[in-house]
């Protein structure tokens, strides 16, 4: 069959007439399908929580990065001021002379010139005792050891 004499045939069938209270019921129930106004409250306050929330996170996420930024340009100061001291402490010891503190006590120091000694060398020993040596005292009653340090 084709299309044309399937549409005569539909066109030749008597119409239906719809009984008086279907339009009122079809409407009745569209009305109960609607939503309610609570549903529509509902529904703007996810929208507004959602739109709330996303520039919540977006104003946190800025707060963040210039908190970053803050910390960053710290630590770039910091590290500026400390090369400067650097720079600082290498002029002082470039003029200072270089010395070991050897020690002491209340009355005297004993420091060496690390310069000096560099310029003129190791001085010759004085004697060829050693530091430490024992050394025999006599004493008429007795004959006793006694350790000398020089």
């Amino acid at each position: 069959m084709s299309d044309e004499r399937l549409s005569a045939a539909l066109r030749s069938l008597p119409r239906e007439e719809a009984s008086r209270g279907f339009k009122a019921g079809v409407l009745r129930r569209l009305d109960r399908r609607r939503p309610s106004a609570s549903y529509r409250s509902l529904a703007a306050a996810a929208v507004l929580a959602l739109v709330f929330g996303l520039g919540w996170r977006e104003w946190r996420h800025q707060q963040a990065q210039h908190q970053t930024i803050a910390r960053l340009d710290a630590l770039l100061a910091e590290k500026q001021a400390l090369e400067a001291e650097l720079r600082h402490l290498r002029e002082l010891t470039a003029r200072a002379r270089p010395v070991v503190y050897l020690g002491g006590n209340e009355s005297v120091d004993f420091v060496l010139d690390l310069a000096r000694l560099h310029t003129q060398g190791l001085p010759e020993p004085r004697s060829t005792l050693p530091a430490v040596h024992q050394a025999r005292l006599s004493y008429p009653d007795t004959a006793s050891t006694q350790r000398v340090i020089y």
